[in-house]
């Protein structure tokens, strides 16, 4: 395919080329809804420059919004004709040299930003200038790959653009004028001395300064180039998201911006079911950040209310005839009634590691035991033996019949539990975008509809209201923030174990059974250091120590 010159407005078309080449996913040619030709694409490529100091220009853009309501849309200069005298740039060239795009999530931002950088990359191409330079771009390396990737198939899937185009590792070139489309972030070392005729920035909310921005700035030898910014709204004022997003609404962007902010869910392809799917699944302030595209305050992130949390503390009340007693946690003598599922998230240097052991009865989870160790830096870690002690006294406590772990920095305890202990062991790598979303999800359904169940303690629920919801660039994930004394080990492990519950058929009755009284109200139950639980641990070895229901202490077996 020979490369074609733009002159956008007049010769190239970037709706026909994208519609008659572009290649989706499902391997058909993309047709762009209505609501993108005329909020988006029409004008950012075919608005002609105008003059804002024109007698005519607050009738056009007045005119303009008018069109374009309900959705808040701020552009300058809709019409060349009403500007007569205008000499300010060069009538050949686009008008818009930064472009503002916020829409909700799932309406297709990633697909259109991939589309308009295939068209930059292949017909962007004016005479006396050098090749198309297209950037993606976004905090970090892997969220910048994400629009360059689609771009990458869309191009091996079409005919036309694949024999146009080499499709390489971390670029894509155009064979015909040598073009080129790369990807960049943050975390690279260089990132100035481009020349790039369009910059693609993804998620621009989770930007907390204009470092990148600044370092991409536009290049003077290149006549019109592009910065297109997509993302939804944010959670942080200062960002230069929410500059972005003030001086838009407030009509201080300039004539060379293209401001776009949508808070309806535009795309067809998004359902009522869908919207009240994730609306069930996402805390409230989640689904409005992602799905009305509105601001929410950071305190408005975090993943679960002080009234969601008091809901779940105690027995309820189908379970409180059979439980004489209040919910503590509590180590106890063997009990066989139960199935209890044991997890654990392990740190040895600065983190902490927490061992967590929880049941099911009937529609409800119950916590039974938390357990958290700490190291004390890289001089001081916490030994795995004293760990692996530990674990004996709950195996030997509980009817334990399923284990599920985080395998990082696990590798010796997994194959200890397997191969010493003959447990099988669920490797649960935390860290995953899936598993986090799944992890994230099933915690929250849990909490929020309260069935599951945990005693009044501080150091857990402390930590539980902590949580955050935080953006990562594979997706959203429960966090605490950056600061000392703050964990989030308890919530993974115990999030670890309640999936695996939750993952596990009910028996057929699915009646709820009788538990022993909890005796005890420490969250660390054993006290003293490490060589005291290695001492205990290898009495019960021996048969000669048990967990003693009264006194929830260790003494002679019987």
């Amino acid at each position: 395919m020979a490369a074609e010159t733009v002159n956008y407005g007049k010769t190239h078309n970037p709706i026909t080329f994208l519609e008659k080449y572009y290649v989706l996913e499902n391997g058909q040619l993309i047709v762009f809804e209505d609501w993108q030709k005329k909020y988006l694409i029409e004008p950012i490529y075919f608005t002609k420059p105008t003059c804002m100091s024109c007698p005519h220009f607050k009738e056009c853009n007045d005119k303009a919004l008018q069109l374009a309501a309900p959705i808040k849309i701020c552009e300058f200069g809709y019409n060349q004709d009403l500007c007569p005298r205008h000499k300010t740039w060069d009538r050949q060239y686009r008008q818009y040299r930064r472009a503002i795009v916020s829409l909700t999530k799932k309406d297709g931002k990633s697909t259109w930003a991939a589309a308009m950088a295939v068209d930059g990359l292949i017909a962007d191409v004016l005479p006396d200038e050098a090749p198309p330079e297209i950037f993606g771009a976004a905090g970090d390396k892997a969220q910048a790959k994400i629009i360059w990737k689609r771009a990458k198939m869309a191009v091996q899937r079409s005919p036309r653009l694949s024999s146009a185009c080499d499709c390489w590792r971390d670029t894509i070139v155009v064979k015909a004028h040598g073009g080129e489309y790369a990807y960049i972030s943050s975390e690279s070392p260089t990132k100035h001395g481009f020349n790039p005729t369009m910059k693609i920035f993804d998620e621009v909310w989770n930007q907390g300064d204009y470092d990148l921005i600044k370092a991409l700035a536009d290049s003077p030898v290149r006549k019109q180039p592009l910065s297109l910014f997509v993302s939804y709204a944010g959670t942080e004022e200062g960002t230069p998201w929410h500059d972005y997003y003030r001086a838009g609404c407030e009509g201080t962007m300039g004539p060379r911006t293209f401001f776009f902010w949508s808070h309806a869910n535009l795309a067809s392809w998004k359902k009522p079911g869908f919207l009240e799917q994730e609306r069930e699944a996402l805390p409230p302030e989640t689904y409005r950040q992602y799905y009305h595209n509105k601001w929410v305050k950071a305190a408005d992130t975090y993943f679960v209310t002080e009234e969601e949390v008091k809901r779940c503390i105690g027995w309820p009340d189908d379970l409180r005839k059979v439980h004489d007693g209040p919910m503590i946690f509590s180590l106890r003598g063997r009990n066989d009634e139960h199935e209890y599922t044991f997890s654990f998230d392990l740190a040895f240097k600065h983190d902490r590691t927490a061992l967590v052991i929880m049941h099911r009865e009937g529609q409800f989870v119950i916590i039974d035991h938390i357990k958290t160790f700490q190291g004390n830096g890289a001089k001081h870690p916490l030994r795995l033996s004293t760990v692996m002690a530990y674990i004996e006294i709950l195996l030997s406590s509980f009817n334990v019949t399923s284990i599920v772990g985080d395998p990082h920095a696990a590798a010796q305890l997994i194959r200890w539990l397997r191969d010493d202990l003959e447990y099988d062991v669920v490797e649960f790598k935390a860290a995953t975008p899936s598993n986090q979303t799944s992890l994230r999800q099933n915690l929250w359904n849990l909490i929020h509809y309260a069935y599951l169940r945990f005693p009044n303690h501080h150091a857990w629920v402390k930590e539980l209201l902590r949580m955050r919801v935080v953006q990562r660039s594979y997706g959203r994930r429960i966090d605490h923030v950056q600061r000392k004394g703050y964990y989030s080990d308890m919530v993974v492990a115990v999030g670890m174990a309640a999936l695996e519950i939750m993952t596990t058929p009910l028996d057929e009755q699915g009646e709820p059974g009788m538990i022993p009284l909890f005796e005890r109200s420490e969250l660390n139950e054993i006290e003293g250091g490490g060589a005291r639980i290695e001492r205990l641990a290898r009495a019960v070895r021996r048969g000669h120590a048990r967990a003693d229901v009264q006194s929830g202490r260790y003494g002679s077996g019987d």
